[in-house]
């Protein structure tokens, strides 16, 4: 590598070879590191998939698994569903079209909650903000059709999305059986209740705030408050039991429920729930129909093609048995000498991450004692989880033979979950329960739980590879491993204490210092072009506070091996954030996502790195220079 072109632009030096022969695949937005991965695991899965499908005798001793490969040949079917075409939705979707008025919604509110999805109230339980060891109920509210609510002051923008949005379904409106009348009206209702929700819904930046999320009401403050509607009355009777309040998700939206869904408007909002749940089936139905309805998918995020219908098969399977066929995956070949090789890893980190608080230098002792109380209580989880949800054990698939079809499974498989859900209010929280399947190239902290979880999907070169110099995983999955243990304490994550309650640890003074830091991460990344537009260092403020961790630990841990490279510890973190965008999806994702632009993590977080200043000499001249007053250390 050019070393004078590495003190300019890193990310492009080490990854130029890969960066000019890279094309994004056709029926995908992005290529990358976490992409590759992701395609070698689809090919791997898919294959073992395509091969219990062909030869019954070869599936696992596994009744979940067993269902699985029932549904995928379902799925598989085209013939089967090409001659059904739109008749399931028409099925399911009768319900919606006999509601006559809110009043006919609340009466049947128990039924169309657990099948459809943007009901007027979306009731769901999850851990108590306040006491995260029980669950409570949280009020969502009905989401807007385009990316992000930015999208609706660039008219121009809006009115491409919503026509390209039209055409499409005006062609499943006329497959239905609606006339150009009846399209025209339904079309037009449902553009008018889309934009009513854009004022009080929250945007990006808003959503990122996770404190937020938490906005508790009585009974009494509901009653008060919402005047059209009985949400104490309607929430009971969804639960089976009496309720002490909720938590509303978006506080404006409690506020402005009476205007929502003022009588006069449920005309809209029929539509409105009609279409959205229209295009949420269309995956289940022909192959024509699937194909026309991802023209708008493919317009919002540019890419050229469709999956194939094999990638589409697949797909569709594992959104629905995701948890226990990764379940399987981890345990059949994740090896249990990775695993510990792993939470050895994790372990350093811990220690080096205990370390540096000792040392440091802006903190008190109080605070710092909190924040190593935390960790001591961090649990940390690798490869695959001890259990799953036992409501898999009830996806039983009715197959075509006895009347049954895609779109009837994927609703009673829906049904499960919501009810699963709902009879968990006020019940203990199961720690050990995972939001994420081990058959995925991620990893995530939860500070409800106060937990790390790092999938066996993940565990792969170019993260980790176990015959690699240690620095290369260190750059790699040890500074993934550091990025989530650093999420415990960022903008969000430091609001919450060992236990995963939203409580205070922090002294005044120290949360004062905290904020000036975080503001000074903010600035960091604050307008740094990019190809397509300038990073916005508010919204993705957490997730460059863990990567300025995930970086600083793991290098720290790395110095420590006896076979410390540090250009290699360097050259394995700029190779993760390696990646290609279409224009609309990096567009997009600049305005929505809370992830900086992989460039930007890739070489901020270097030129923020004195290790870097110092090895490659940067001197002012150099574009990755940053000066040393500016370097800023928070973890």
């Amino acid at each position: 590598m050019n070393k004078e072109a590495l003190k300019q632009d890193f990310y492009k030096e080490v990854n130029k070879e890969w960066l000019s022969k890279t094309e994004i695949l056709p029926d995908r937005s992005s290529a990358g590191s976490f992409v590759d991965l992701d395609i070698s695991l689809e090919k791997q899965l898919g294959d073992l998939i395509e091969t219990w499908s062909k030869d019954s005798k070869k599936i696992p001793n596994n009744k979940q698994l067993k269902e699985l490969v029932k549904f995928y040949n379902m799925v598989i079917n085209f013939d089967k569903r090409n001659e059904l075409g739109i008749e399931p939705a028409k099925k399911a979707l009768r319900e919606i079209e006999k509601l006559d008025s809110f009043d006919d919604v609340i009466k049947n509110f128990n039924e169309l909650i657990v099948k459809f999805t943007n009901v007027p109230f979306n009731f769901s339980v999850f851990s108590d903000f306040k006491n995260p060891d029980v669950q409570t109920l949280f009020l969502e509210s009905p989401t807007f059709l385009l990316p992000e609510k930015s999208y609706y002051e660039d008219k121009k923008k809006k009115e491409e999305i919503y026509n390209k949005y039209k055409v499409v379904v005006s062609y499943l409106l006329k497959l239905y059986g609606k006339n150009d009348t009846e399209i025209k009206h339904i079309l037009e209702s449902f553009i008018r209740f889309d934009e009513s929700l854009v004022s009080w819904s929250k945007s990006a930046e808003e959503e990122a705030d996770i404190s937020k999320v938490y906005n508790p009401y009585t009974n009494k403050e509901l009653k008060e408050q919402v005047k059209s509607f009985d949400l104490v009355s309607i929430a009971e009777k969804l639960l089976g039991q009496k309720i002490n309040g909720l938590c509303a998700v978006n506080e404006r939206f409690i506020k402005n429920i009476d205007i929502v869904f003022a009588k006069n408007k449920f005309e809209d909002f029929k539509w409105f729930f009609f279409v959205k749940n229209l295009m949420k089936l269309t995956p289940y139905l022909s192959e024509e129909i699937r194909l026309k309805a991802d023209e708008f998918k493919k317009f919002l995020s540019g890419a050229k093609e469709s999956m194939s219908k094999e990638r589409a098969a697949y797909t569709l399977t594992l959104s629905h048995f995701n948890m226990p066929f990764g379940k399987f995956y981890g345990e059949e070949f994740f090896g249990l000498q990775a695993k510990r090789n792993v939470e050895n890893m994790v372990m350093k980190m811990i220690k080096i991450y205990k370390d540096r608080l000792k040392n440091n230098t802006w903190l008190s002792k109080t605070t710092i004692q909190k924040a190593i109380l935390k960790l001591d209580t961090l649990e940390v989880m690798v490869g695959y989880p001890e259990r799953i949800e036992p409501f898999y054990d009830d996806f039983i698939v009715d197959e075509y033979s006895i009347g049954g079809n895609l779109v009837s499974n994927a609703m009673k498989f829906e049904k499960l979950i919501t009810l699963y859900n709902l009879k968990q209010y006020l019940k203990p929280v199961d720690k050990k329960l995972w939001s994420m399947s081990p058959a995925v190239v991620n990893a995530y902290f939860n500070p409800f739980k106060n937990h790390i979880v790092f999938p066996a999907g993940i565990l792969k070169p170019p993260f980790y590879d176990y015959n690699a110099i240690s620095s290369l995983n260190y750059g790699g999955i040890g500074a993934v491993i550091a990025h989530e243990i650093s999420h415990g304490f960022d903008n969000n994550g430091s609001l919450f204490d060992e236990k995963g309650r939203l409580e205070n640890w922090w002294t005044e003074d120290d949360y004062k210092n905290f904020t000036i830091k975080t503001k000074g991460m903010i600035d960091l990344f604050e307008g740094k072009e990019t190809e397509f537009g300038k990073c916005n260092g508010t919204l993705t403020l957490s997730e460059n506070i863990a990567d300025a961790g995930g970086f600083s630990c793991a290098l720290a841990a790395a110095k420590l091996e006896k076979d410390f490279n540090i250009e290699a510890f360097f050259t394995s973190w700029a190779t993760i954030w390696r990646s290609k965008y279409t224009e609309k999806r990096a567009k997009m994702l600049l305005v929505s996502d809370v992830h900086a632009p992989t460039k930007l993590r890739a070489n901020v977080q270097l030129m923020n790195s004195r290790d870097f200043q110092k090895h490659y000499q940067i001197n002012k001249e150099d574009k990755m220079f940053l000066d040393d007053k500016k370097i800023l250390e928070i973890w």
